[in-house]
Formats: C-alpha cells, sequence, structure tokens
C-alpha cells in the first residue's frame, strides 16, 4: 500500500553571448525528486511529491541589447540574471467513485528563487520599455479535477 521514490538528476550549462558585450554564465546544480503514495482500501489514494527544477534565463533575457517584439514594446536583456529555482511541494488526493470516474484535489506550493520576470521601466511615446529582472516569492494554489 505504500510506494516510495527517490532521485536525483544533475544539469550544467555554458553560455556565452558575444553580441555588443561579452556574457558568460555557467550554471550547474543537482535537482533532486521524492514522490510518495499510499493507498487506503480500494478508493483513496494519496501522494505527496517533491521536486526542484531549474528555469534558465535565455539569450534574449541575459543580453544588453535592446529588442522590440513589436512597435509599441522595447525589452532588453540584464546580464546579471541567475537560473530560476523552484522548489514544488504538492499534496494529491485522489477518491474513486464508481468504474473509471473519480475525484481529486491537489494543492502545491512553489517556492521561486531567482524568478525572472519582464518588468516595465518607463512608457514615452507610446512604447513601453522593459527589463528583465530577478524576482523572489512563492506561489499557492490547488486544483481540483471530477474525471468520468
Amino acid at each position: 500500500n505504500l510506494n516510495l521514490q527517490a532521485g536525483v538528476r544533475y544539469e550544467f550549462s555554458d553560455i556565452d553571448i558575444m553580441h555588443g558585450l561579452e556574457v558568460t554564465n555557467q550554471y550547474d546544480c543537482f535537482l533532486p525528486s521524492v514522490s510518495g503514495q499510499y493507498k487506503l482500501g480500494k478508493k483513496h489514494n494519496f501522494r505527496l511529491n517533491y521536486r526542484k527544477s531549474v528555469t534558465r534565463p535565455s539569450v534574449n533575457q541575459l543580453s544588453p541589447t535592446s529588442y522590440s517584439d513589436d512597435p509599441y514594446s522595447q525589452s532588453q536583456g540584464n546580464k546579471d540574471l541567475e537560473p530560476a529555482y523552484n522548489n514544488r511541494l504538492e499534496f494529491t488526493h485522489r477518491y474513486q467513485i464508481v468504474g473509471p470516474m473519480y475525484v481529486s484535489y491537489r494543492p502545491y506550493i512553489n517556492f521561486i528563487r531567482n524568478g525572472i520576470q519582464n518588468i516595465t521601466l518607463e512608457s514615452t511615446d507610446s512604447v513601453q520599455r522593459k527589463k528583465y529582472s530577478k524576482v523572489q516569492g512563492y506561489k499557492v494554489n490547488q486544483r481540483q479535477d471530477v474525471y468520468f
């Protein structure tokens, strides 16, 4: 009735941008994950998951050169951006109603370090000027599903 799984992944990246100003970033990290599942009788299934993930800044997000997505907005990268790390903890309760029909409830929380966000600096001459910045925070959410 109890099932446990654990793992770890190692990632390495090396980014070199040669456009105007040279930007070089190297990142490495271990990304663990742990999952536990417990079945209570035939109708209840409980699961607890933890995982760490990484989102690396793109070339546009790192490049200090301005670029336009459209005539009304102009974005500029930030050479000081670091990878964004997300630690997610998730609990799921699944209740089997009958046959293939079930209901599940899934609250989760994300803790974000060095999140990347495009922030508006100023708007003049009907052009928005934006720059990528680091943000910290967390997000609490939930999801309910009903399947037939």
